[in-house]
C-alpha cells in the first residue's frame, strides 16, 4: 500500500490539473488587463498633452499677428462692414501708407474673426493707393474659441506742491488707481467724469511723481492713442476636449 501511495504522489506532482491551468490563465489575464489599461491611459494622457501643446502653439501664432497690428493701429472700431467688435471679432483701423510714407486722410482696416470651425481669420482691407496688400480670411490660428481686448491708460504728472487736482487724458470705464512715487494712494480721491479731473484729499509735495492707471473702452470711438497698454486674450480649446480651455494673454505697451 505504501508503494501504491508513493506512486500516486509522484503522479500528482508530475503535472497540473485543468483547474490549476485555468486559474493560472485567469491570473495572467488579470495582470495583462491591468498593464494594458495603464498603457491606454498613459497613451491618452500623452495624446491630450500633445493636443494642448498644439493649441497653445497655434494661439501664439495668432497673438503675433494681433500684436503687430495693434502696435501700428490708430483705433479699434466698434464695427467694420459686417464685423462687430466683441468676443469673437475685432475691427481695427491703421494709417494707410505708400512708398512716400503715411497717406494723409486714408485708413486701412484689419479684422479678426473666430468662426464656427475654431479658426482665427485675419482680413486686410487697404485704402486706395495703400501699400498694404488686400488679404481676406487668412487663417492665422486654429482651435480658437474666443478673443477679446482690454485697454489701460497711464497718465503721469509731477506734483507742483500747491495743487491736488490732475486732469486725465480721457474717460475711464472703471475707477482709476492712483500712485505717488510708485506707491498706491489709499486716501480718498474724487473723479469727475465730465471734466476728467481727479482730486486728491491732500496736496502732494513738490516733485512727487503722480500716476493714474485706468481702463478705457477703445471700441467706443476712443482713439487707441490713449491706450498705453493693450491686453489680448485668446481662448483656445484642444481637439476632442470639450471641458478644458486654455486662455492665452499678451500685453502690449504702446509708445503713444
Amino acid at each position: 500500500m505504501d508503494r501504491i501511495h508513493n506512486l500516486n504522489m509522484l503522479k500528482r506532482t508530475d503535472g497540473v490539473t485543468l483547474i490549476e491551468v485555468m486559474l493560472s490563465a485567469f491570473c495572467l489575464l488579470l495582470c495583462l488587463s491591468a498593464v494594458f489599461g495603464m498603457y491606454i491611459a498613459c497613451l491618452g494622457e500623452v495624446s491630450q498633452t500633445g493636443y494642448h501643446d498644439q493649441s497653445v502653439g497655434n494661439a501664439q501664432e495668432g497673438l503675433q499677428y494681433l500684436e503687430c497690428d495693434l502696435r501700428n493701429a490708430s483705433k479699434v472700431n466698434t464695427s467694420y462692414g459686417s464685423i462687430t467688435t466683441g468676443t469673437s471679432a475685432i475691427a481695427i483701423a491703421l494709417p494707410a501708407y505708400n512708398s512716400s510714407g503715411v497717406i494723409a486722410g486714408s485708413t486701412d482696416y484689419i479684422t479678426y474673426t473666430v468662426d464656427s470651425s475654431k479658426y482665427l481669420r485675419r482680413s486686410v482691407y487697404p485704402a486706395t493707393g495703400s501699400k498694404r496688400g488686400a488679404d481676406v480670411n487668412r487663417i492665422v490660428a486654429r482651435y480658437v474659441t474666443g478673443l477679446s481686448l482690454s485697454y489701460k491708460a497711464h497718465d503721469f504728472f509731477t506734483a507742483s506742491g500747491s495743487a491736488s487736482t490732475f486732469t486725465l487724458r480721457t474717460n475711464w470705464s472703471a475707477t482709476p488707481s492712483a500712485y505717488a512715487n510708485g506707491s498706491l494712494i489709499t486716501s480718498a480721491i474724487t473723479y469727475n467724469t465730465s471734466t476728467l479731473v481727479s482730486t486728491l484729499s491732500y496736496t502732494p509735495a513738490s516733485g512727487v511723481g503722480i500716476q493714474f492707471t485706468y481702463p478705457i473702452n477703445c471700441a467706443l470711438a476712443t482713439p487707441l492713442s490713449y491706450a498705453d497698454e493693450v491686453d489680448i486674450t485668446l481662448t483656445t480649446q484642444a481637439p476632442g476636449d470639450s471641458s478644458s480651455a486654455l486662455v492665452m494673454g499678451s500685453g502690449i505697451l504702446r509708445n503713444n
